[in-house]
């Protein structure tokens, strides 16, 4: 009868038995070939999160081991034939263990130090979010740190709650993560009264561009594309835009814009340098000063005819005990600065115009009351007649060889930001967080791009969260004395490119070392090893600048250790390990035996009858 082993027995004798291990082959072939599909089809980062550094991953590896150790378990008292088999199996569980401490306990990044210079800092590819509050120490760069939060390393970071809502504390939630991806704006339909926007597209010379304006945002109201600009003007009464289309090249003037969309009020200049203008409701107007070389010296404005015509005005408006001021500039709007109360702006908005030769080609996209939409070019020459535009129609951009087609409009518009994922293999993108942070105001969204800082809005002033790589302190300081690059001959093309550094040990326990890292010829020094990875060439006065790969990886000497006992188990199993080959040879008879088997048969023949034959395995 066979005997029964008690059920911790029968445990150990499956886990350590050839089914254990055809089932652990199987579900890891199955495992390798589902993370390989996750890295192709959707990047490194899923693929780690989902598979390989998962919990789950790491509870079939510790099965792995389990196998692998119970296997031996099973197999005591061991004879000396399965020394070889020890050694083996022992040896893959030492290498799996160094797999482990790498996995948790490496790290690697890039240390980027200017010539020159020195540093220590490690710029890991761990992701960490900054919160840190503006000040005017120059000792602490400007910033006081107030919290860091370290993201963790998986793409399912969705009601990630990174710090919750207190007394003097703001909440952060993460809403949404995307790996790898690109960050865009456009517009969508609102019901907020932010006024009108439309999406547009310019194209020429076989090229297109797609993009959106809000009219009378002081930010998205124009866009400059390089050879030309477009902006966009909204007048709500026919009166206002009658008076845009019946203005003529009179010279530069300062308008103000009313509150109740009607005409505004139009300052020439210079000769209105001083004057007081007046708006309804007790509002007063006038223009300080107005240079048409301006230049901005101690927050002011100065002429400076030695310069480039750059139109400028300073005007003041006051109403009740309240004063605004503007200062506006007509070739660049985009750095009018306006100083206005909390209690709001007294106008709807102070422009100034040049109608002389523009520097730059604009086109002048009109919105009118009732839907109905005009351009107007402004070119070397002034500007041109308005013109009636359809959704769809083609506007030429005079001095271009561009046209402008209005593509949809929204009589109520808000700025969107959307996020596309991007494809595998396909060069750029950032990681990028979805926040929710929530303020004594309410809760805002925020937008982040990983190397990107924002102010947070409805925060104490000053408050901002920058997503950023990790730092990590290395152990010793390396210092660049010069930076060397060497072309092919007859291009630009970088053949190789060196860095002479001194690199010494913060506390002083390893002696300081100067050596050469190149693109071929890595440096080891207290554990880490350090590789020349790129670099960037100063401009400007500025130094260059190289940028080093280091790594640190303690589970090296296991893994190597392990590869070791790996080849001589197997080399020691395949020349010998104490098991005898070939079968034993059989001994010749001696003559005796001989001398008997040869009587037998001749025995058994003649007492055989005639016609039968020789049994011989009878015989043997």
């Amino acid at each position: 009868m066979k005997k029964r082993h008690s059920p911790p027995r029968q445990i150990l004798d499956f886990l350590g038995s050839v089914k254990m291990t055809i089932v652990l082959l199987v579900f890891g072939a199955i495992a390798m070939c589902v993370g390989t599909i996750l890295e192709s089809r959707l990047g490194v980062d899923l693929a780690k999160s989902s598979v390989y550094s998962a919990l789950w991953f790491d509870f079939f590896l510790l099965l792995i081991a389990v196998n692998l150790a119970a296997a031996v378990v099973n197999r005591i008292p061991l004879k000396r034939h399965q020394l070889s088999f020890v050694v083996v199996h022992a040896s893959i569980i030492l290498l799996m263990f160094g797999a482990w401490i790498s996995r948790n306990y490496a790290y690697e990044g890039q240390l980027s130090v200017y010539e020159g210079q020195g540093s220590s800092d490690l710029q890991l590819d761990d992701k960490e979010i900054l919160f840190t509050g503006i000040n005017s120490d120059p000792a602490s760069n400007g910033r006081t740190m107030l919290a860091h939060f370290a993201l963790p390393d998986t793409v399912f970071m969705d009601g990630l709650v990174l710090q919750k809502k207190s007394d003097g504390k703001i909440g952060i939630v993460v809403e949404s993560y995307v790996a790898k991806g690109f960050l865009d704006t456009g517009i969508a339909a609102s019901d907020a009264g932010n006024g009108p926007g439309i999406s547009y597209t310019v194209s020429g010379q076989g090229e297109s561009v797609d993009g959106w304006l809000l009219a009378g945002h002081p930010e998205y109201a124009r866009n400059d594309l390089g050879p030309f600009e477009i902006e966009t003007l909204w007048y709500r009464t026919q009166a206002a835009l009658d008076f845009r289309i019946a203005e003529k090249n009179e010279g530069s003037a300062v308008y103000i814009e009313r509150g109740d969309g009607g005409e505004p009020l139009r300052v020439p200049m210079p000769e209105g340098v001083g004057q007081e203008y007046f708006l309804e409701g007790d509002i007063t107007v006038k223009v300080a000063s107005f240079h048409e070389f301006a230049r901005v010296m101690d927050g002011g404005l100065a002429n400076d005819p030695s310069g480039p015509r750059n139109p400028a005005a300073v005007v003041e408006i006051t109403s009740g005990g309240r004063t605004e001021r503007h200062m506006v500039f007509s070739e660049f709007p985009e750095f009018s600065q306006h100083k206005v109360d909390a209690e709001g702006p007294l106008t709807a908005g102070v422009r100034l115009t040049s109608n002389s030769a523009a520097s730059k080609p604009m086109l002048t996209f009109i919105i009118g009351p009732e839907g109905k939409f005009y351009t107007q070019a402004n070119s070397g020459s002034g500007r041109g007649e308005v013109a009636e535009l359809r959704t769809g129609q083609k506007a030429a951009i005079t001095g271009t060889p561009y046209s402008f087609a209005l593509n949809q409009y929204y009589s109520d518009a808000t700025k969107q930001t959307f996020v596309s994922k991007a494809k595998p293999g396909e060069e750029g993108g950032r990681a990028i967080l979805k926040l929710a942070i929530e303020t004594d105001t309410g809760t805002h969204e925020m937008w982040l791009e990983q190397g990107a800082s924002k102010q947070v809005i409805g925060a104490s002033p000053g408050m901002v969260l920058d997503f950023t790589r990790k730092i990590r302190t290395l152990p010793f300081r390396v210092d660049l004395d010069d930076f060397q690059v060497e072309y092919y001959p007859g291009g630009r093309r970088p053949a190789n490119y060196s860095s002479d550094i001194r690199i010494s040990s913060l506390d002083g326990s390893t002696p300081p070392l100067a050596s050469v890292v190149s693109m071929n010829r890595p440096l080891d020094y207290m554990g880490f090893r350090l590789f020349q990875s790129s670099y960037a060439l100063g401009s400007g006065g500025r130094p260059d600048m190289t940028i080093l790969s280091i790594s640190y990886d303690p589970g090296v000497p296991v893994v190597y250790a392990a590869f070791a006992f790996l080849i001589f188990g197997v080399g020691w199993y395949t020349l010998g390990d104490g098991r005898k080959r070939n079968s034993p040879k059989k001994s010749k008879p001696s003559l005796e035996e001989a001398d008997l088997a040869t009587n037998l048969v001749i025995g058994e023949t003649e007492e055989r009858p005639a016609g039968q034959t020789l049994n011989k395995e009878a015989v043997r």
